[in-house]
């Protein structure tokens, strides 16, 4: 039987302390470059990563100089680790505040508990037009990632920049204890890639004029099939 997920060891009697720095975010960055990050993150999204010039990208974000990419960030593989430098900074200090929120009340945290500080913050991360553009955008990246040379993937990235999320994945494996770390990497890595996947469909079936259900609605639906799949026994 899958351990039951209402009292998990790693709820109880758990503090986390928020980072006396903040995290860099895009709120303090110069405006040129989160013009030129927000409209890199969408175009890569929309045509993909290596359908996507700098020179287009410039066109696009109004920069009079075709180089003005590479005099703020110098490559495309920099230009991607920029946007993802950025996005999981402030994904980061969201799950602080959730974080400290739940452990200040004493809550004890479940395993939905814990997937809904790892993927509900990403859910968050919406363009001007209210899209998941980030979440596209991550897809594209994983496929080309490779391709990549020198860019960590997200979640090999620094962890002293994310203690926040190093703290909720330790709480969370640590809920987990019958299920071997090689079944629990490979069941996360996937329950991301099942998050971003469905925050694109309801995107994508919102410019079709389909009638879907409210984000808040299906993030409760994803949430109880990534608490099933996690908790499910090991397989043999």
């Amino acid at each position: 039987m899958p351990r039951s997920t209402s009292q998990p060891t790693a709820g109880k009697s758990k503090k986390f302390t928020a980072a006396s720095t903040p995290v860099d975010t895009q709120d303090r960055q110069h405006p040129t470059k989160k013009l030129i990050i927000n409209t890199a993150e969408q175009l890569f999204a929309d045509y993909g990563i290596d359908a996507v010039s700098l020179r287009q990208i410039a066109a696009d974000a109004n920069q009079a100089n075709n180089y003005a990419i590479q005099y703020h960030f110098g490559t495309k593989a920099e230009l991607v680790s920029a946007i993802l430098d950025v996005r999981f900074a402030q994904i980061e200090t969201r799950r602080e505040t959730l974080l400290s929120e739940q452990t200040a009340a004493g809550n004890l945290l479940s395993v939905r508990t814990l997937l809904s500080m790892l993927f509900v913050p990403r859910a968050e991360m919406l363009d001007a037009e209210g899209r998941n553009t980030f979440a596209k955008f991550m897809m594209e990246f994983r496929i080309r990632f490779k391709n990549f040379e020198g860019i960590a993937h997200p979640i090999e990235r620094d962890a002293r920049n994310q203690p926040a999320t190093l703290q909720i994945s330790e709480w969370l494996k640590e809920s987990l204890p019958d299920l071997p770390q090689e079944t629990y990497a490979f069941r996360t890595r996937y329950l991301s890639n099942m998050f971003d996947s469905i925050l694109v469909e309801r995107d994508t079936q919102i410019a079709t004029g389909a009638t879907v259900p409210t984000r808040e609605r299906l993030l409760e639906r994803a949430l109880d099939m990534a608490v099933a799949a996690l908790v499910a026994p090991p397989e043999h």
